[in-house]
């Protein structure tokens, strides 16, 4: 009887959250949005020479991607994430612009697309010098987490935890809150 209550104590876990509602409450639109530092954003050393007006280019793109890119930026800031994943995903930013692979892999994880979005994140986080090592591991760890890969989200999560950054606390908060059975 008493393996019974224990097994059954085990599933239920009363206070804790399931994947799915942990996703959820973790990727709202206003978290990600503002988690974003946007002046962090590479513009071309070479901007001003090439683009009148004193416009700027995005690092390794030319003017044309640089306006659709800052369009597709200015969508995800309005949380318009399926506009701006396509025309994040016409730019082909793998080959140009790690930044605007980072908005593609968010995107992707706005509108339900996990593998695209996890293939993104863990290209990032191979990439050296990223502007963005924090956002990158906080949504793989909740791509995992979405996906049922409990062992890998709770490693990046913990890995957050320890460096004591912004997002330190709230990956605190979704560990504690994970169902681990």
């Amino acid at each position: 009887m008493a393996a019974i209550f224990l097994i059954a104590f085990m599933i239920w876990q009363p206070t804790k959250q399931s994947n799915d509602k942990l996703f959820a409450e973790y990727t709202s639109d206003e978290l990600i949005v503002q988690s974003i530092d946007y002046q962090k954003i590479k513009v071309s050393s070479e901007s001003a020479g090439y683009v009148r007006g004193g416009g700027i280019l995005l690092e390794n793109l030319n003017k044309f991607e640089t306006d659709l890119a800052l369009e597709a930026i200015q969508l995800f800031k309005n949380n318009n994430f399926e506009k701006s994943k396509h025309i994040l995903a016409s730019l082909e930013p793998r080959d140009k612009n790690d930044q605007l692979v980072m908005f593609l892999a968010i995107t992707q994880l706005k509108t339900n697309e996990l593998n695209p979005a996890v293939s993104n994140f863990e290209y990032l986080s191979k990439s050296s010098n990223f502007e963005y090592p924090s956002e990158v591991k906080f949504y793989l760890a909740l791509c995992y987490l979405k996906q049922n890969k409990k062992s890998k989200a709770k490693l990046l999560f913990n890995e957050l935890i320890q460096s004591d950054d912004k997002y330190s606390k709230v990956s605190q908060e979704i560990v504690s809150n994970i169902r681990w059975f």
